[in-house]
């Protein structure tokens, strides 16, 4: 199994977004490893069913840019060096694994409560 870019499956885990426009999904079982995003490359991430490893941008946050859909950050490990956007809608943060990240939505801060 792989994932879903645009139209086309894909029999690989990691991936290098090396244009613009590019939209990535995949299915409930097939989780994903390392996603690099290159300079001047956008991703959106439709429906994303397993977690992803790590999403980072080959150069600096504002020439590599993702957009989530239905705010599936909480599937991606980790985040570095991309601009992050949500459909517009606010982001909402589950853990501390960014590095070098822009949030270009309203950042809703998740609160765990210990029991």
């Amino acid at each position: 199994k792989g994932f879903q870019i645009d139209n086309q499956a894909v029999y690989t885990n990691n991936l290098i977004i090396n244009a613009a426009g590019i939209t990535v999904s995949n299915d409930n079982d097939t989780p994903l490893g390392s996603i690099v995003i290159n300079k001047g490359c956008d991703v959106t991430f439709g429906y994303i069913g397993a977690n992803i490893g790590s999403v980072s941008g080959a150069t600096k946050a504002s020439e590599c840019k993702v957009e989530l859909n239905y705010n599936q950050l909480k599937k991606i490990g980790s985040v570095k060096n991309v601009t992050l956007t949500n459909s517009g809608s606010t982001i909402t943060v589950e853990n501390d694994a960014f590095d070098g990240v822009v949030f270009a939505e309203n950042v809703n801060i998740a609160n765990e409560e210990s029991t």
